[in-house]
């Protein structure tokens, strides 16, 4: 059932991906592509490569034109990704997958007392064994705060949240949410 919802939510996604595609490609600037891939996190913690829209200079800071800044602003340079949800990789409500690096990171970080050694084993025997997302409620809150790296604690809580509410409400409620921060433009600064 989970699968059927995330291969609708894909095809819902598809023509503003296209069209996102399209006009990446005919803005790009002398490049190979506009797109490259990364390792992330996947299910059970295994490694898999995510699609991505390059929007920034060298710097990882300056857009490369005010078009790609409105991606990042509205969160459609996420758009790549539905390549990975309809291979299977990701679920359109999930955790949002991270850098290996940053999720070492994390549980250093996080697991460094006897509470957050608690939280990173919960996360790890729960949410680590499922399929990263496209959205998720840390994917909406790190975008209303000011700075744009929050707790990493809160990172792990949420993301616990939304595995224990893994209701259609619960995901239908996000995607709401959702497409209001991206219509908005709150979704990335």
């Amino acid at each position: 059932d989970k699968r059927r919802f995330d291969i609708a939510v894909a095809r819902l996604l598809i023509p503003l991906g296209v069209a996102t595609r399209v006009v990446a490609v005919a803005n790009a600037p002398a490049a190979p592509s506009p797109f490259f891939s990364q390792l992330r996190v996947g299910e059970n913690e295994e490694l898999f490569s995510i699609l991505k829209l390059e929007t920034l200079e060298a710097d990882l800071t300056t857009p490369i034109s005010p078009l790609h800044g409105w991606y990042r602003t509205h969160g459609v340079d996420e758009l790549a990704q539905i390549r990975n949800i309809l291979a299977g990789d990701m679920t359109a409500i999930g955790r949002r997958p991270i850098q290996p690096e940053e999720l070492s990171g994390i549980y250093e970080t996080v697991g460094a007392d006897r509470e957050g050694a608690r939280l990173v084993d919960r996360y790890r025997s729960t949410v680590a064994q499922t399929r990263p997302g496209l959205l998720s409620s840390f994917a909406i809150h790190s975008h209303s705060v000011q700075p744009l790296e929050p707790d990493p604690h809160t990172r792990l809580e949420l993301d616990i949240k939304d595995y224990e509410d893994a209701s259609r409400a619960h995901s239908i409620r996000l995607i709401k949410t959702g497409l209001s921060s991206l219509v908005q433009g709150k979704f990335k600064n």
